[in-house]
């Protein structure tokens, strides 16, 4: 700030010599009114332009001493994430990895109008659960935390150890293709299997909840519908309770 505010205090005072010869000379005597108008707006116009890109550069060079975070065209979206402990998933990926939450793996089920057992839970007085129902969907949700959970944890360190493959490249222990595809393959099939948990476990709830609980879970969730036909859905379908 201090060589911001100096090489500041040196435009203003080139501004102020400016335009003292305006004021000395009196141009207008030697160019004309007009010609002289235009002379003074082109000049403070560059004086003012000049000003401004002081000021930037200062504080781009005061960014840079001060270890600010450097910006340009081609900055990453993945800024940051270098410095995390496992460089594909950031703290709360693995929290909820490996406490058995959905991860978004259930989406294909939630969005077309399935709910997921543990928001049933969540918002069992609002939509008017019975000691039964209510019973049931924590069974399946009891079941879906039990597989979820090893399934997770597994998901995690198989990512950690991609993160050991290429760790080892600068020092010459760059992994074989066959052995990352390996690894990849073995990542793919437990995202599979912990993607097939949680979807498996949506397609048994409709067959707990009344239509008339679905159509009130979905509201609540704030989905618009997206073509749901609710009476199709549910204990005794078509609109059987």
């Amino acid at each position: 700030m201090k060589s911001e505010s100096l090489r500041l205090v040196d435009v203003v005072d080139v501004l102020g010599a400016g335009f003292h010869m305006l004021r000395r000379y009196r141009l207008e005597m030697i160019f004309g009114l007009e010609q002289t108008k235009m002379f003074r707006n082109l000049f403070f116009t560059a004086a003012a332009l000049a000003a401004i890109l002081v000021i930037a550069g200062a504080r781009a060079e005061t960014g840079q001493k001060t270890g600010e975070k450097f910006t340009s065209p081609y900055t990453s979206p993945y800024r940051g994430q270098e410095a995390r402990r496992i460089k594909s998933l950031s703290e709360k990926d693995v929290d909820d990895l490996v406490n058995g939450r959905g991860w978004g793996f259930a989406k294909a089920a939630e969005l077309n109008g399935l709910p997921g057992p543990a928001h049933i839970l969540e918002m069992a007085e609002a939509i008017g659960l019975s000691a039964d129902q209510k019973g049931r969907v924590q069974s399946l949700f009891n079941d879906m935390k039990g597989r979820a959970v090893p399934l997770g944890k597994k998901l995690v360190a198989l990512e950690a150890g991609l993160d050991r493959l290429f760790t080892g490249y600068g020092s010459g222990a760059a992994p074989s293709e066959s052995a990352l595809k390996s690894h990849l393959s073995e990542i793919g099939r437990v995202r599979s299997d912990l993607r097939h948990v949680h979807l498996a476990t949506h397609l048994k709830t409709p067959k707990i909840l009344t239509p008339h609980q679905i159509a009130a879970y979905n509201r609540l969730r704030g989905y618009s519908g997206g073509g749901i036909d609710h009476s199709k859905m549910g204990a005794g379908g078509h609109g059987g309770h």
